[in-house]
């Protein structure tokens, strides 16, 4: 087939700065963990995890109840399609914490990385995924594009099965086979693996982002997200690869979780004279389908800061 004059190869692909961020927002309605019901969008259903962890965030910052809101809140899981350069003719669901993933979306939103998904030799650029000790020893992830374009392009046929990571996460996350999904929690301190990021699939309605979200539960039943039985106000300690209920008292995720930039912004720009309940301007507890937000005297006040914010 001749290609005509100034038809677009469908697979150049670059990402739009300025629209990559709106997809993430969409997703505000996620080892081990259990799914967010209310947060992941695809399943659109009340979690009472949800509901009193927000009542939590009513109390001061380093009580007990404020440290229980902050373990058991759901927490960001990142996925992104990708192809290993050892291996070019397969597609890998590749799972990243939440600070590499808003650093991936950040990038490309921000410091022009832009190409990092285009499977064309010449035109997209591998990126890098670097496991280091950060502070107290726990696990630090850093991702940054190679300077030079890639010398090879993706193969079509993996560009026709490229799993669609973007309109519904969890259901093409939880349908993958195990082999299929490579968890940068794996890695060795110290090592870099480089892919070459894929973009949306063919069939993929949001054509603005190549990378999904997930939101779980972590330290909680799965009575306990759907109201059978009221949330335990106890930290929680976790026992490693284990999603049962474990016992209580120390805090530990499979990532650490700092304040994303909004949240500090959301902090820093409320008035001094007035007193903002904790979850103010957080992105990830606003809910205009949520009582407890509709009803909070900050509700108008609290989406002009979410949308400021984004």
């Amino acid at each position: 087939m001749v290609k005509k004059e100034n038809e677009r190869d469908p697979w150049d692909f670059e990402f739009d700065s300025n629209k990559v961020g709106k997809y993430e927002d969409s997703y505000k309605m996620s080892g081990s963990g259990l799914l967010c019901p209310k947060r992941n969008r695809s399943i659109g259903k009340p979690c009472h995890v949800c509901d009193a962890v927000q009542e939590l965030y009513k109390y001061p910052e380093g009580s007990q109840e404020r440290k229980v809101a902050q373990q058991k809140g759901a927490k960001w899981e990142y996925y992104i399609c990708a192809v290993f350069p050892h291996n070019k003719e397969k597609a890998v669901i590749v799972k990243l914490g939440k600070k590499v993933g808003q650093a991936l979306v950040e990038g490309i939103k921000l410091k022009g990385w832009n190409d990092i998904a285009n499977p064309k030799a010449g035109k997209g650029r591998e990126i890098r995924f670097t496991k280091t000790k950060g502070d107290g020893g726990n696990p630090s992830y850093s991702v940054d594009p190679v300077l030079d374009k890639a010398t090879w392009d993706v193969p079509k046929k993996v560009l026709d099965n490229i799993p669609n990571i973007v309109d519904d996460p969890v259901k093409t996350v939880t349908s993958a086979a195990a082999e299929d999904i490579f968890d940068v929690k794996t890695m060795k301190f110290g090592e870099t693996i480089v892919v070459r990021m894929l973009p949306p699939a063919a069939d993929s309605i949001i054509k603005d982002a190549a990378h999904g979200v997930i939101f779980k539960h972590y330290g909680v039943t799965q009575d306990e997200i759907d109201g059978k039985i009221p949330m335990s106000r106890t930290l929680t300690t976790f026992e490693k690869g284990d999603n049962k209920e474990p016992t209580a008292q120390k805090e530990e995720v499979p990532w650490k979780e700092e304040p994303t930039k909004q949240e500090e912004s959301a902090k820093q720009d409320a008035p001094p004279s007035k007193k903002r309940p904790a979850c103010f301007g957080r992105t990830n507890f606003f809910d205009e389908s949520s009582s407890s937000c509709t009803e909070c005297p900050e509700f108008k006040d609290c989406g002009k800061e979410v949308m400021k914010n984004n």
